[in-house]
């Protein structure tokens, strides 16, 4: 008997908890469907969105472990920063992708299988924006 007791009252539980996480689930729905047509505007063309292959994105999956900041945890004379660039006879994008296909001893290389020629231009973008 206390079995069967124990059985009903944990089912009777497992069923209420659902209930309620289903109720909480369909008022988020009610709540975002509540939201007037005008908020919800598509503003791609003025707004610029950050996605997965924007290049700051890029640069924290390909970049940033060796590179934090902009810096260079192997060679403090390598960093990114458009001075240290300069130094090192890198000033375009195409200067940086050029490193990226063909880099100097201690970096790693990122063929086009690895990184397209139009991320790599992301990031390169990126680095000249950003440090």
């Amino acid at each position: 008997m206390k079995k069967s007791y124990w059985v009903a009252t944990t089912a009777l539980v497992v069923f209420t908890l659902l209930c309620v996480g289903g109720c909480k689930e369909e008022q988020k729905q009610e709540q975002l469907s509540a939201v007037p047509a005008a908020v919800v505007v598509d503003r791609e063309d003025t707004i610029p969105v950050r996605g997965d292959n924007d290049g700051q994105t890029l640069f924290q999956q390909h970049c940033a472990v060796c590179h934090p900041g902009g810096g260079n945890i192997i060679d403090p004379l390598k960093a990114l920063d458009g001075e240290t660039l300069a130094a090192n006879g890198i000033a375009t994008v195409g200067d940086i992708v050029a490193t990226m296909r063909q880099p100097v001893p201690g970096m790693n290389r990122f063929d086009k299988d690895l990184l397209s020629d139009r991320d790599a231009g992301r990031i390169a973008e990126y680095i000249l924006q950003s440090y």
